[in-house]
């Protein structure tokens, strides 16, 4: 009986997927499972199921550039069924403000939460202020990436 009200609670926890992006710097592997047991904490701090991990390594941070990503986006339009999609933090999304915000719309538009380990669990749905924050962030990630690039 135990197995059985287990297997429904399974059924009714929201779920997650994660993603994970490193760029060609040495010791990148490590980096990886970093991030990844950073998100895996934030799951379980959710009460989520993680149902899929996808990860992008090298490359740019351009969005053209990533099928990881591209692919998770894509997995979720199909699927329908995830809450919450989970980063280390909010730069993994990339730095390219205009990338970023078409991300969110897109996880917006899905019913999908995206949240940060960095930036911890919100107590509350996303408000104009935290659509406000996040844009922010992504400015600065945009202005780290053009610095980094000199």
């Amino acid at each position: 009986m135990e197995k059985l009200s287990s297997n429904v609670e399974q059924a009714s926890q929201k779920k997650a997927v994660i993603y994970l992006r490193v760029g060609r710097t040495p010791g990148w592997e490590a980096a990886i499972d970093r991030q990844r047991q950073e998100c895996e904490d934030l799951a379980s701090q959710l009460g989520a199921q993680v149902t899929g991990v996808y990860a992008d390594h090298g490359g740019s941070g351009r969005f053209g550039d990533r099928p990881g990503l591209q692919k998770l986006l894509g997995d979720l339009r199909r699927s329908r069924d995830v809450s919450w999609f989970l980063v280390a933090s909010r730069d993994k999304l990339g730095r390219n403000i205009t990338d970023n915000r078409g991300v969110r719309l897109a996880l917006d538009g899905l019913g999908v939460r995206l949240v940060s380990a960095a930036e911890g669990v919100p107590s509350h749905a996303p408000t104009e202020v935290d659509r406000f924050a996040a844009q922010v962030h992504s400015t600065v990630a945009e202005l780290y990436r053009h610095r980094s690039a000199r």
